[in-house]
């Protein structure tokens, strides 16, 4: 009778501190979601002999876009500072597919990331990704998410999503590659302030925080990212495109 007790009592004990360890957690989410300065516009285009050398994992990304038709349309890096992240950008032959692969440090960590994007009818965009990265609370972005694969395994899905999506999908506005992913960036923070997600850091508009509720969504969407990358852990084993810088 003892050692029940016992039991349930030390079970007891590490639920309770599980749940102030995840309510900690938690806490200091939504204290840097809502502190956090986000730019508006994250990315700058910068000429090529400006450019630092590119990653392995860029290069990879790139020359297999360029081998599936994809045009390059620039080099670009990050806004932030703080965020040392070089990258490109390229447009599907069809014009439909705006590709963006980046890789480099955010505050010293090591990050890299490759996204798909097609415009949909009613202003959303599919995002096919191999990055977990956070949610998107603007509800702008439809990610589909395939943690460190490939450029053919992303191309391959965005185009299985693509075909699932049929009439819906629409034509850039824009012609050059850099305004469609400036367009993309612009029409999110747009969203969010609208629907009350952020609001704006500075006079100018140029960057922006999450607002309490959109800090909310950040935790939610935790959970959500959560459950999406258990199933492909394993994943993060594979050799992937290239070095993380």
């Amino acid at each position: 009778m003892t050692t029940c007790l016992l039991a349930e009592a030390a079970g007891n004990t590490n639920l309770y501190w599980l749940l102030v360890g995840l309510g900690g957690f938690l806490l200091l989410l939504l204290a840097v979601a809502m502190i956090e300065r986000r730019y508006s516009l994250p990315y700058l285009r910068v000429p090529m002999e400006s450019v630092n050398d590119l990653s392995p994992y860029v290069r990879r990304m790139s020359d297999d876009a360029n081998a599936a038709g994809f045009v390059f349309g620039d080099y670009i890096v990050h806004a932030k500072p703080s965020i040392k992240i070089w990258g490109t950008v390229w447009l599907s032959p069809d014009r439909r597919t705006l590709m963006m692969a980046s890789s480099g440090t955010v505050s010293g960590l090591r990050s890299k990331q490759t996204f798909l994007f097609s415009a949909l009818n009613d202003g959303t965009y599919l995002c096919t990704t191999d990055n977990i990265g956070e949610s998107d609370p603007s509800r702008l972005l439809w990610f589909k998410r395939h943690w460190n694969g490939l450029f053919a395994d992303l191309w391959k899905l965005h185009q299985k999503r693509l075909s699932n999506a049929a009439f819906a999908v629409v034509d850039f506005r824009q012609s050059l590659p850099f305004e469609i992913l400036t367009d993309i960036y612009d029409r999110r923070t747009q969203s969010m302030i609208e629907k009350g997600l952020a609001r704006y850091a500075d006079a100018d508009q140029a960057c922006w925080r999450h607002s309490f509720l959109g800090a909310v969504h950040i935790c939610g969407g935790f959970f959500v990212q959560l459950g999406q990358a258990f199933p492909q852990f394993w994943r993060m084993y594979l050799p992937g495109a290239g070095s993380a810088t």
